[in-house]
């Protein structure tokens, strides 16, 4: 965008001008809510630095929640959406909330779905024009990585059998609502459960030879679903579920054949004294049998943590398959993990809704060899139904890790796997320091945990492993500084793995002529002797700060680099500050390649852009900053570069220039 065409119409609200590169998510208050613009709806979003507000209702279906982050959306039409977190890393609280401030209305509140899954769902009966705040809070103050999905649920268009919903796609989910929903004359009751109440339809016809899953995952009520042949009432069943071990939704398999259609019921359960039937937002899915059903097709494991949920009700057990050795185990799903570290690794199938069985193999020789297996594990506290086992991993190692079920056992898995938690816990962290220009400086780490002890340091802030500078040393002396900068030491040990805090070096200068700011990686203030000279010229004259929204202007900058500097690889970063007026929101972009493109920028480090990269710095170097006319209003400019260890050098007061009319 360039400034001619900034709108103020068109501008929200932005973080203040900052260099954090940790802070709370940009939607932790609720007043700074994420719009939802349009349905279905899904994003992802990292919580780990989300926060309460003061006067914040806890929602009132957990109250261990804690830790929000909010979403708003403003209701086009009367109708029902469906919100969940499924997918999300931890254990989340929904709810929806009214109002204008704390403490707001609760509408809506779910703590875990109806199979008490770790993910949260609620239904929303929406009014035409009226907004709506979503709140996502972890259970007991967890966080993680969130995904929220909304998506509309469908109106009921399927009540009876003319107007089955015809289906031919493997990989279909439909979410409608069964309310209002009843029985034909002469429709039959499927004949599981305990009673079959009003229904819906639907019309499968396969496009080949194989195999099929439908199920009710995900639905808020309990279901029947049953499968019928014929064209007219009163069908003939063919198969019935009520529950899936136990659990009050459904799930059925089928051998369709080319061609054929199948029917299928999907009815509400009566309760005993209930006086009508059930109902309620279903989502209805079919599926294919699980991909991952041989070991020559187990699915990878990326990376840790890990979460994986599937359906293994159509899954086999080969005859020439291997079968864990601490329990009789049948049909069976495979995941395969390559080691990154010698590490504690503990897999998982807590959550889960059937007996399981987990055993872990390793490939040597061309064969399999079991390295662990077990039947029933410990969720909190209590021997259960789920399995669980931790093994130490050896870097660049494969394993593979088969979960079945008890017998004949098959459900709904959740599979998990994670680091343990290390023993490893630093007693004293490197000293931040300050020396003198060519000065060395010694670090030193101690940490108690299993021993041996492995010790890599790094220039940076922590966590950056671009510079590693020495290692196998609980201490480390660096080469002479002439420019401050930062450290820190990464500890491992056959538990996992710890980092140090980083530890800044400031390395003092009396150099007097620079007006240059240095920021790094982790918001720290540098010492520098880079400088920076603007120019904003009009028609070859140079101007005072002040131009007129007619002016075609040239606004360029002039940079002398940090000696410390010369050579090394640099972005070129443009940032400009615009206000409308005095009552108006400072709003901040940053310069892409182009010469008037600018972008909003959130004011976070991480988010920062760059204009272009420079392979070697040298002394100085001009840059055109924008040319053309410029929006009314006032206007702060900053220009620098980027190092790559992220530090960033700039005009520390920035170019003030005031726009009129």
């Amino acid at each position: 965008m360039s400034f001619k065409r900034l709108s103020y119409a068109l501008m929200a609200s932005l973080l203040p001008f900052s260099y954090a590169v940790s802070a709370a998510p940009i939607n932790d208050l609720f007043t700074d809510a994420t719009p939802i613009t349009a349905l279905p709806y899904s994003v992802e979003q990292q919580v780990e630095e989300a926060t309460n507000s003061t006067n914040e209702v806890i929602p009132s279906c957990a109250a261990k929640a804690a830790n929000s982050v909010w979403y708003e959306y403003t209701a086009t039409e009367a109708q029902t959406i469906l919100f969940n977190t499924k997918d999300s890393s931890y254990d989340t609280v929904l709810s929806i909330w009214q109002g204008d401030t704390h403490p707001l209305t609760e509408v809506a509140c779910n703590d875990d779905s109806l199979l008490n899954d770790d993910f949260a769902q609620v239904t929303l009966n929406t009014t035409v024009n009226q907004r709506y705040f979503i709140n996502i809070a972890g259970f007991d103050g967890g966080s993680g990585d969130l995904k929220l999905n909304a998506i509309p649920v469908n109106f009921l268009v399927n009540d009876d059998l003319a107007n089955a919903t015809s289906i031919s796609q493997t990989t279909v989910q439909i979410i409608q609502t069964t309310q209002g929903s009843s029985n034909e004359p002469d429709e039959v009751a499927a004949s599981c459960g305990g009673n079959s109440g009003a229904s819906v339809w639907y019309r499968y016809t396969a496009t080949e030879n194989e195999t099929v899953v439908f199920d009710t995952l995900g639905s808020d009520f309990d279901t029947v679903l049953s499968l019928w042949s014929g064209s007219q009432h009163p069908l003939t069943e063919v198969a019935c579920s009520d529950e899936i071990n136990g659990d009050p939704q459904s799930l059925l398999s089928l051998e369709a054949e080319k061609d054929n259609s199948y029917l299928i019921r999907v009815s509400g359960n009566i309760s005993a004294g209930q006086p009508v039937p059930e109902t309620g937002t279903l989502l209805f899915n079919i599926s294919s049998p699980p991909s991952n059903d041989l070991p020559e097709n187990a699915l990878e494991i990326t990376a840790l943590p890990y979460s994986h949920s599937q359906l293994t009700t159509s899954a086999g057990h080969e005859d020439q398959e291997e079968s864990a050795s601490c329990a009789p185990s049948g049909a069976s799903v495979w995941y395969r993990y390559t080691a990154t570290a010698d590490q504690s690794v503990s897999f998982s199938t807590d959550k889960s809704n059937f007996d399981t069985v987990m055993s872990v193999w390793k490939n040597e020789d061309n064969e399999l060899t079991e390295v662990a297996c077990n039947d029933d594990g410990i969720s909190d506290d209590v021997q259960t139904q789920i399995s669980q086992t931790t093994l130490s991993v050896t870097k660049d190692s494969t394993y593979l890790i088969s979960v079945a079920g008890v017998s004949e056992a098959t459900g709904a898995l959740v599979f998990s796997a994670k680091v343990v938690e290390n023993d490893l816990t630093i007693t004293s962290q490197p000293q931040s320091q300050t020396i003198t220009v060519d000065d060395t400086v010694t670090l030193t780490v101690e940490a108690s945990g299993t021993d041996p002890k492995e010790y890599q340091w790094y220039q940076g802030s922590t966590g950056d492993t671009n510079q590693p500078v020495g290692s196998n040393s609980a201490s480390f002396t660096s080469d002479a500084l002439n420019s401050s900068t930062e450290f820190w030491v990464s500890v491992k040990n056959i538990t996992g793995e710890v980092n140090s805090d980083t530890a800044i070096i400031t390395v003092e200068t009396t150099t007097t002529d620079s007006n240059g700011t240095g920021i790094s990686a982790a918001g720290i203030t540098l010492a520098t002797t880079a400088n920076f000279t603007a120019e904003l010229v009009k028609e070859g004259v140079l101007l005072d700060g002040t131009a007129s929204t007619e002016d075609d202007i040239s606004l360029t900058m002039s940079v002398s680099v940090d000696s410390a500097h010369l050579g090394e690889t640099a972005e070129l970063i443009l940032v400009a500050g615009y206000q409308f007026d005095q009552e108006s929101d400072l709003l901040f972009f940053m310069r892409g390649e182009e010469i008037n493109q600018w972008n909003l920028w959130s004011g976070v480090m991480g988010d920062l852009t760059a204009v272009n990269t420079i392979d070697s710095l040298v002394d100085s170097f001009d840059v055109t900053i924008h040319t053309g006319n410029l929006p009314f209003g006032e206007l702060l400019i900053y220009a620098g570069y980027r190092l790559t260890n992220g530090s960033v050098f700039f005009n520390g007061v920035p170019v003030a220039i005031a726009v009129t009319d």
